[in-house]
């Protein structure tokens, strides 16, 4: 892989979680790698300027789509509280 977002995501076990069948309808997005690469370097940025953030924490992901972002922040930080909000119904 040359995109340095996804090797730095490959690399976290979290990851792994990515293989359980609830997340199939994510991993069969035809653009999840442009769409993961916006995700994790959103995400990194949070951390970054944000080292404090966890618990106690809420992250609302508004027009959120497959709810890819809101869905890796609750990997990232299981005690982070997260809603995925968006006007389609969801399809799973």
């Amino acid at each position: 892989e040359d995109n340095v977002l996804l090797r730095r995501f490959f690399a976290q076990p979290c990851h792994r979680a990515w293989l359980e069948p609830r997340y199939h309808q994510i991993n069969d997005a035809r653009q999840i790698r442009k769409e993961l690469s916006e995700s994790v370097a959103l995400l990194e940025e949070l951390r970054d300027i944000l080292p404090e953030m966890g618990s106690g924490w809420h992250v609302v992901d508004l027009c959120c789509g497959k709810a890819l972002t809101g869905g890796l922040a609750a990997l990232w930080w299981p005690e982070l509280a997260v809603s995925a909000v968006d006007r389609l119904e969801p399809r799973f």
